[in-house]
C-alpha cells in the first residue's frame, strides 16, 4: 500500500489533440513529467543508480469524471530504470549497453485496461435535479492485477489439491500409464535424428539433447535409449551371454522368486505368480 507520505506530486505538461493528430492519436491525451530536483537528490534514487538496478514505479492517475464525486484514483506500476544526465545529454550509467544503444532503443508503449464497476447514488439534498445524481466507485481493477489475483486463486487451489491427494503412500512399482500418441512432428524429428544418428553410433546427433528433455515417444524407447547407453552393435554378444546365464543356477535365486511378487505387484505383465511375466525373467 502506498503511503500518502511517499507520492510526489508531478507538475503536468499536457498536449491539446490539435497538436497530436499528426501522429494518428487525436483521440487521445499525452501528459510528460519531470521528476523535480530534489526527488532526484534523494538517497533512494541515488542508491538505485548507484547500483545500476531497475525499478518499479507507481503511478497514480486522479481522474476527476463527470457524474462521480470523488476523484477516479488509476494505478500503474511502471518499470523504470533512474539515470543521470550530462550536460550534453547523454545518459550516464555504470551498464554500458545503456550509454551505447539508448539513442536507438525504442520505447514500447505500454497499454493497461481498466474494469470499473459504478453504483447510482442520487444526492440526499432536496434542492438538486435529477441531474445532479453521482454515482460511487464500487470497484476499480485494471487487467493486469484481476490476471494476477487468478493465477494464485489457481496457485493456491493446486496446492490444496496437491496436499489432500498426498496421504505419503509410495507409490507402486509398475504404477501409471505411458501414452502412446505423439505428434507427427515431433515423430518427424526424431525421424530425422535416428536416421543421422544411425550412420555413426560414437556422435550424437545435433538437437537429440533438446528432444530428448522432451520425452522420448513410448514407440521409439527401446531403440533410443540403447543408443543413449552405446549398447548399439553388442547386442549378439549380450544375448549369448545372457542365455549362458540363464543356465546357471544363482545362489540368490530363491530371494528373487519370493521378491517378485513385492516388486511388481501392480504391473499387468509381472504381477501373477507363475505368470508369463515371471517366467520370461528365466
Amino acid at each position: 500500500m502506498i503511503q500518502h507520505d511517499d507520492a510526489h506530486f508531478l507538475m503536468k505538461d499536457i498536449k491539446e489533440k490539435s497538436q497530436l493528430r499528426q501522429n494518428c492519436l487525436s483521440n487521445f491525451k499525452q501528459i510528460s513529467e519531470r521528476l523535480p530536483p530534489a526527488i532526484l537528490e534523494a538517497n533512494i534514487f541515488l542508491s538505485v543508480f548507484l547500483l545500476g538496478a531497475r525499478v518499479f514505479l507507481t503511478i497514480a492517475l486522479d481522474l476527476v469524471i463527470s457524474g462521480i464525486h470523488e476523484p477516479v484514483r488509476f494505478l500503474i506500476e511502471a518499470k523504470a530504470r533512474v539515470c543521470i544526465l550530462n550536460s550534453k545529454g547523454d545518459i550516464l550509467s555504470q551498464d554500458i549497453s545503456d550509454t551505447i544503444w539508448s539513442p536507438f532503443k525504442k520505447l514500447s508503449p505500454f497499454t493497461e485496461e481498466f474494469d470499473m464497476i459504478l453504483k447510482e447514488a442520487t444526492s440526499k439534498s432536496s434542492s438538486l435535479s435529477r441531474q445532479d445524481d453521482t454515482y460511487e466507485v464500487v470497484l476499480l481493477e485494471s487487467n493486469s492485477e484481476a490476471e494476477r489475483r487468478a493465477k494464485l486463486r489457481q496457485s493456491a487451489a493446486v496446492a490444496t489439491t496437491a496436499a489432500e491427494e498426498d496421504d505419503d503412500e509410495p507409490m507402486v512399482s509398475g504404477f501409471g500409464h505411458v501414452s502412446k500418441e505423439c505428434d507427427e512432428e515431433v515423430l518427424g524429428n526424431w525421424s530425422d535424428i535416428l536416421s543421422k544418428w544411425r550412420k555413426n553410433y560414437a556422435e550424437r546427433p545435433r538437437g537429440l539433447q533438446a528432444l530428448v528433455r522432451r520425452g522420448i515417444p513410448e514407440a521409439l524407447r527401446g531403440e533410443v535409449w540403447q543408443l543413449l547407453a552405446g549398447s548399439v552393435g553388442e547386442e549378439n554378444e549380450m544375448i549369448n551371454t545372457y542365455r549362458l546365464l540363464l543356465t546357471k543356477e544363482s545362489a540368490s535365486e530363491r530371494v528373487i522368486v519370493n521378491d517378485l511378487n513385492r516388486t511388481f505387484p501392480a504391473h499387468e505383465y509381472f504381477k501373477e505368480a507363475g505368470g508369463i511375466g515371471q517366467e520370461a525373467l528365466y
